[in-house]
């Protein structure tokens, strides 16, 4: 079922995880394994199952080596799913299993990763579930939950920090650093809000099920701030799947949540994204991400397309 940066990777099998685990996990569910369903790995090593149980639900399993690079991320996922409320378009918890390995739980994701293509239906259903997603989770649910300036304004800084520029940029972008660094921090008087913010929505963490519907999943890093910051990032996404820049930008900055934001604030936050994803796309590929890096150049040159367009520089 799940596609992670761009890559099918070959998932572990229901067996394969240890049966003290397996058992744990039954009894949480308070029902037998009738049949399991082996999914698209989401991350390689990892288990992703979906399973029939004998009461005639199903349920969607994640589970990896606690060792595991990657066991924080679920970890933290599942803590932070578990506090949504259930009118929120994400997944339910059912159980977690914490030991040799680390299983989680979910309702069943029946689905594929979203269709950003132009003409189809998952873009209209995408922005759907966002705004149900800022009407649900507006005020922020999570106590305690990072403020989005806090930690964002650290990774979007790039070209205001020389020492953190990555060689071999673009002309483009070499000739334009300074006035990059002059508009880097634009977004910052309209970062505040009261929204709890996914931090990374991208087509890897928004699954169509069955029904049409949207759910957002992969909730590792939330944030407390303004709900726009969640969505203009998709824009780059947007190119990648084929989208014009008119059309990509009508689809996001069209959004209600963005009516109150000055053009010039989603220009400085363009060029903040663009910063990060030059540096990101060019770090080593990280342990347990195979495929990363190659879809953030993507990303990055789309990004870059998305800058030019808006300064005219």
């Amino acid at each position: 079922m799940t596609v992670v940066h761009g890559l099918r990777e070959q998932a572990l099998g229901w067996q394969d995880i240890p049966v003290d685990t397996r058992s744990a996990l039954a009894f949480q569910l308070g029902a037998g394994v009738v049949q399991a369903l082996r999914q698209d790995a989401e991350i390689p090593g990892s288990v992703a199952v979906r399973l029939l149980l004998d009461d005639g639900r199903w349920a969607f399993v994640r589970a990896l080596p606690a060792l595991h690079p990657r066991a924080s991320g679920l970890r933290a996922e599942a803590e932070t799913t578990a506090l949504l409320p259930r009118t929120a378009p994400v997944p339910e918890v059912f159980g977690v299993v914490d030991g040799e390995w680390l299983a989680v739980v979910f309702s069943d994701l029946d689905g594929a990763r979203v269709n950003l293509r132009p003409g189809s239906p998952d873009c209209s259903a995408m922005f759907t579930a966002i705004g149900r997603a800022v009407r649900t989770l507006t005020p922020c649910p999570v106590a305690g939950a990072p403020e989005a300036l806090t930690e964002l304004d650290g990774l979007l800084s790039v070209w205001r920090t020389p020492g953190s520029l990555p060689s071999g940029l673009d002309p483009w972008l070499e000739s334009n650093v300074d006035s990059l660094a002059a508009v880097e921090t634009a977004w910052h008087p309209w970062s505040d809000g009261d929204t709890l913010l996914h931090n990374d929505l991208r087509p890897d963490t928004l699954v169509r099920t069955g029904t049409g519907q949207v759910l957002i999943t992969g909730w590792q890093r939330p944030l407390r701030g303004a709900a726009w910051l969640d969505i203009t990032p998709l824009v780059p996404y947007l190119l990648v799947a084929g989208h014009a820049i008119a059309t990509a930008e009508k689809l996001v900055l069209s959004r209600p949540e963005l009516r109150a934001v000055p053009a010039w604030a989603v220009t400085g936050y363009a060029a903040a994204l663009c910063g990060y994803w030059q540096f990101a796309s060019r770090c080593p590929e990280p342990p347990g991400s195979a495929g990363l890096r190659e879809q953030q150049r993507k990303i990055a040159a789309a990004a870059l397309r998305w800058v030019r367009h808006r300064t005219r520089w």
